[in-house]
């Protein structure tokens, strides 16, 4: 049990608000709204990316949570994201075994996020684990809750994204439509332009040519 609350120190990370407010990173332009329960874990500040970690119930026993947000070092794309790989990598950091996993979408200001649900265990320790990168704007940041035990927490990690704010690099459908329609639209009215301009031009070079009256042996009445 000891090491897999030492796995969670290492893996989520600490920051400095208090449960139940807003904690606000100037650097990321983030803010979190602390679930409430949630104190501050500062065993856990141990990695350079941490941005806010927190903790809820005892160390070591059913039910113990750990919510953490750390910075990816740089932007993520829109493109489908394979999430095994992740749980496959903490479960091995951990030294624990993955049960089961799934890919599940979560909503987060009209994007849908690609997470991933597992459920973890070793000898008698079972832990569920959820995550989910978000495309913050400048730097992509994880956001992870894992709790010991096995009642799953992809619900509670879309809660959190509800109290999560942040300008993204991304453009939800609506922006990307409007901007289309824009773009669109100049393009569009730039071509009209110029075929107005062209069909005017055209005429003025027809109307500039004298008028040719008559062949030129036409023979004339005396």
């Amino acid at each position: 049990m000891t090491r897999l609350v030492m796995a969670v120190c290492v893996v989520l990370v600490a920051g400095l608000a208090h449960a139940g407010e807003l904690a606000t990173d100037s650097k990321y332009g983030i803010t979190l709204r602390v679930p409430d329960g949630f104190r501050t874990f500062p065993e856990g500040m141990a990695q350079r990316r941490a941005i806010f970690s927190y903790a809820r119930g005892e160390p070591g026993e059913p039910g113990f949570e750990v919510l953490g947000v750390t910075a990816l070092g740089g932007t993520i794309g829109r493109e489908a994201f394979d999430t095994r790989p992740i749980v496959q990598g903490l479960a091995a950091a951990m030294g624990l075994t993955v049960v089961s996993s799934a890919q599940r979408p979560l909503a987060w200001k009209g994007f849908e996020l690609d997470a991933f649900t597992a459920t973890l265990r070793k000898d008698d320790v079972t832990a569920t684990i959820a995550g989910v990168q978000v495309p913050v704007r400048g730097e992509a940041v994880q956001i992870m809750i894992m709790r010991l035990g096995d009642k799953d927490v992809g619900d509670e990690l879309q809660a959190v994204l509800a109290g999560f704010e942040a300008e993204s690099n991304w453009l939800t459908n609506d922006e990307r439509i409007g901007k289309l329609l824009v773009g669109g639209a100049s393009l569009l009215a730039c071509v009209i332009a110029y075929v107005v301009f062209r069909r005017r031009r055209r005429r003025t070079e027809r109307g500039d040519r004298p008028a040719r009256r008559g062949g030129s042996g036409q023979a004339t009445s005396g």
